[in-house]
Parts: structure tokens; sequence; C-alpha cells
């Protein structure tokens, strides 16, 4: 089925809410200001409908420019406190946080990596997570809190701003149902009970994705509808 020139807006509005309401990534803001200031906004609209109506995108030159323009920003995550620091944490006097430091140089310890890449990508991201995302979504159980596409986007005539649950919403659902579960445990069964908080590190740029098994389920639901 063709990308209409109204889905092509469709997305571009759920993307620009996406990014007015995150605040993790301001280089993605700014990348959005100029792609919509730019005098060739709608071309480029245009282009984006082009390459997802073509027969083989990736053979497309327009998207092969794209990918080529890709690249990453590396964010300080967690930096090593100084021994200085860490000396005047245990002082009964207290700790004084300043953005001024004097130290010569700063020791970082961990760092994030986001996606820096046109915003012709993005477009076709979410475009992909109007058409096909949420199709896996619809897959996953009520427990799986992470990042859940809203469920506006399983309405064949979503015309919404929304594109992700909020994730604090989802995140304090996960939490509560589990101290529920808990209490109940142990005021109604008489159980013991342990609660373990655990945390994948770096799981994302680590996760092993078989786009075989995405293309699978994606063409057994097509077949099923």
């Amino acid at each position: 089925m063709a990308v209409t020139g109204t889905e092509i807006e469709t997305a571009y509005r759920k993307l620009k809410s996406y990014v007015y309401y995150d605040k993790t990534d301001l280089r993605l803001r700014e990348r959005l200001a100029k792609f919509e200031c730019s005098k060739n906004f709608e071309t480029n609209l245009q282009a984006v409908q082009g390459v997802a109506d073509a027969a083989s995108p990736m053979s497309d030159r327009r998207f092969k420019r794209w990918l080529r323009e890709i690249g990453c920003r590396v964010v300080p995550k967690k930096l090593r406190p100084a021994k200085s620091e860490s000396l005047a944490a245990n002082e009964e006097d207290g700790k004084f946080i300043t953005n001024v430091t004097s130290a010569p140089s700063v020791d970082v310890e961990s760092v994030n990596y986001f996606f820096d890449g046109p915003i012709e990508l993005h477009l076709i991201a979410v475009l992909w997570l109007m058409r096909e995302g949420r199709h896996l979504d619809a897959k996953l159980l009520p427990e799986c809190c992470g990042s859940r596409l809203s469920p506006a986007l399983h309405d064949e005539n979503d015309d919404s701003l929304q594109l992700f649950t909020k994730y604090h919403e989802q995140y304090s659902r996960w939490r509560d149902s589990g101290i529920r579960k808990a209490k109940q445990l142990l005021e109604e069964e008489r159980r013991s009970v342990a609660i373990l908080g655990l945390d994948l590190r770096e799981y994302f740029y680590r996760v092993d994705l078989d786009f075989d098994d995405v293309r699978e389920a994606l063409r057994s639901k097509a077949e099923t509808t």
C-alpha cells in the first residue's frame, strides 16, 4: 500500500511532538528546527515519501546519501570524582557542588551514545512504527512496560500526535504492581517475599536483534490480515 502525503504529515507531527517532550537529545531538537525552517521543507517531506514508496528503498540514491550522513555523539553519563572530592564527601561540614571546576582534567567513567542522522531517517523510522512496529508491539504482554508504543497507533485511522506511551507512567505501573503483589503474598498467603531489582547495563548497545525473526513475525501478521 502506497504511503500517502497525509501519512508523511502525521509521521512528522508525531516526531515533532516526541522531540518536543524528550529532554535527552538537544541535538535532535536543533536538527528538527533546521529541517522545518528550511526553504526545502516540503520538498524534503516529498523525498521521504518517494523513498518509502520506492520498490527498493535501499537502492535509492537519496536513501544512500542519508545513510552516509549517519554519525553518533558521545555524551558523558558518569564522571569519576576527584580524590579531593571523595575526601570532602566524608567531612562533617557537608559537600559543596558547583559546575565550576579547577581540576586540570575530568575522568569520564561511562558515556551514552546518541544516534546522529538526518531527520529524513527519523521520519522513515516513525513511518515504520506506524505501519509495522505496532504489530510487533501488539505481541508483547501487558507486563512488558518498557518503551511501548501508544495504543493510538493500533487505530488504522490514527492521526494523533502520540507515538510512545509515557515512560514514567509505565515505570510507575510496573513498580506499583510489583509492590501490590508482594503485599498480597505477605498478608493474604503468609509467604516470604524477596524483591530483586536488576539493571542490564548498556543493553541497547549490545542487544543482538535477529532481523529474520522480525521479518517472519511481520510476514505472518500480514498473512492473517
